[in-house]
């Protein structure tokens, strides 16, 4: 079949953006960082750091974009509601309303937490703890550390990137794989229940109104979810190592 045409996308003014009468130019009313979310076009305010934040500074907590050209120090929190650019993480705490860029790499403790709703980029993550709406892209090497994506966590280098030690949580799908494998327990994978593909088409939800592309995902998973499978893996094919001790199981609603 012939696909369908495609629709103009009708753009908005956010904040710090105003729209001439004619809907076809937008202009920022002050400095800052464009930026895109769905729809919508805003300009973040920016602060810029020239230097590591430490006891020098204190804390950041911030309405726009920071950039940091140093690393943030050991006890010290960076909050922002867009964007965060810095060179490194030393045991700091770092969270966004955007993305989290770290060009060198986030050496932390358990007690370590970087958050970010939208991606979070490094070079190397080592005993940390990380937690992303979108995706955890990084460069060589995640070390004992905890990565849980809503979407993906990649390694960008392929066969010359490592993950040794922590869990590393990602979406829905793997935690199934894992099940069937017996190295991840039931109880921590989000429910299918196989009776909604019973429910009856006047029903709010029912199998009926969804798309086909969710109907070939839902259907199937629900089998697998009444059965749930289990292949038994030798000892050396196991991956107990990776679990952190006291954090086996995380549990759908966590």
């Amino acid at each position: 079949s012939r696909p369908k045409a495609g629709k103009d996308q009708v753009l908005t003014a956010g904040k710090n953006v105003q729209v001439s009468p004619d809907g076809t130019e937008f202009f920022a009313v002050t400095s800052g960082h464009v930026v895109m979310s769905g729809k919508s076009i805003r300009i973040d305010n920016i602060l810029e750091h020239k230097g590591s934040v430490n006891y020098e500074i204190g804390n950041i907590n911030f309405d726009g974009t920071v950039i940091i050209h140093g690393s943030v120090e050991e006890g010290f929190v960076v909050r922002a509601t867009g964007d965060v650019f810095v060179e490194g993480i030393a045991r700091g705490f770092v969270e966004s309303g955007g993305n989290i860029v770290v060009e060198k790499g986030i050496l932390g403790t358990p007690d370590t937490y970087v958050r970010a709703a939208g991606d979070i980029t490094a070079k190397f993550v080592e005993n940390s703890n990380l937690f992303s709406e979108g995706n955890i892209l990084v460069t060589e090497a995640v070390l004992h550390s905890n990565l849980s994506a809503r979407h993906n966590v990649v390694l960008r280098e392929g066969k010359r990137s490592v993950i040794l030690g922590g869990v590393t949580r990602a979406n829905t799908f793997t935690k199934l794989y894992l099940a069937v494998l017996g190295l991840y327990p039931w109880e921590g994978c989000p429910a299918v229940p196989p009776v909604i593909i019973l429910l009856p088409t006047w029903f709010y939800l029912n199998l009926y109104e969804m798309s086909s592309g969710s109907r070939a995902i839902l259907v199937p998973l629900s089998i697998v979810w009444a059965n749930k499978p289990r292949v038994e893996l030798p000892a050396r094919a196991r991956i107990d190592e990776l679990f952190v001790p006291g954090a086996e199981v995380r549990l759908p609603w966590d």
